[in-house]
């Protein structure tokens, strides 16, 4: 990829930008469910609010990858699946994910456009939600994120996501997905927290996409569910360092359809005693203000 003089000096503004990763704020942290279970019972009960995610289905109704999806969806159709999920008074998240913004310059400037458009047509029909894309800002980096802040690569990573500051700056908030591809957790924690921080530079709120199973990417534990204490050491971490979660899951890849909800299951008991821990926070909170 061809880089110029002014897009490694803007590189290097970046970079000088960093500063030590804050940890979240005293404000409340916010847990959103983006699960498909089928026969989940109410979890606001718990205070894990509803979340709208837009899966690319809703824009083209053939998903498979044909010349159409290329270009735009059609405009009637993102402003009429802005105005439902308006009604639901919720935050939106939008999965489209295959204009790559990893091809060279041009092509990269051509899809960025592409989701800029979409969410500006979203914005348009519902001006008071809450829009933001799955997993496009920042890039989304495990190897990278886990070399030192000083080598080649991580400063190309940087650079990455410095060229999507314009995508970044029409969402309402990011949503970077911090998914589990191996089961080093002290290797993951590195990667959600340097992930995390490459978010907080586009200086908007921050909810970090989980999923209690394992990334179908890893051919011997995909969709396997975590032990519950590297499942609540990434709710723990993402509730210093983040703003909020968006818990998804609940597909069944065998079957190929939506997991029957289990009560008992050890990952919803460790998201059970985490939520009462955050509400005991909250009470403390409250008290002090």
């Amino acid at each position: 990829m061809k880089r110029t003089g002014l897009y490694w000096a803007l590189a290097w503004v970046w970079l000088l930008l960093c500063v030590t990763l804050p940890v979240a704020t005293a404000a409340a942290f916010q847990v959103f469910d983006g699960t498909l279970y089928r026969d989940k019972p109410d979890l606001t009960r718990y205070g894990i609010q509803p979340i709208e995610i837009l899966y690319v289905s809703r824009f083209w109704p053939d998903t498979r990858m044909t010349e159409e999806m290329t270009g735009l969806p059609d405009e009637a159709t993102v402003r009429r699946v802005a105005r439902e999920a308006r009604a639901k008074q919720v935050p939106v998240v939008v999965d489209i994910e295959h204009w790559s913004l990893d091809g060279d310059d041009d092509e990269k400037r051509a899809n960025l456009a592409k989701y800029i458009t979409v969410l500006q047509w979203m914005h348009d029909e519902a001006p008071n939600t809450h829009f933001g894309y799955f997993a496009v800002v920042p890039m989304g980096a495990y190897s990278w994120a886990l070399k030192d802040q000083d080598s080649a690569e991580y400063r190309l990573w940087q650079a990455e996501n410095l060229g999507r500051a314009d995508l970044a700056a029409q969402v309402d908030a990011v949503y970077p997905q911090l998914y589990t591809y191996y089961p080093d957790q002290k290797a993951w924690v590195r990667y959600a927290v340097a992930n995390l921080r490459e978010a907080r530079r586009y200086g908007k709120p921050v909810y970090a996409f989980l999923w209690p199973q394992y990334s179908e990417r890893n051919k011997q534990l995909g969709h396997q569910y975590l032990s519950s204490d590297f499942w609540r050491l990434q709710l723990e971490t993402a509730a210093r360092y983040a703003d909020g979660i968006v818990i998804w899951g609940g597909w069944d890849s065998k079957q190929w359809g939506r997991a029957k909800w289990d009560e008992s299951a050890p990952w919803w008991q460790v998201t059970r005693e985490f939520m009462d821990e955050q509400a005991r926070r909250s009470s403390v909170r409250d008290i002090i203000n």
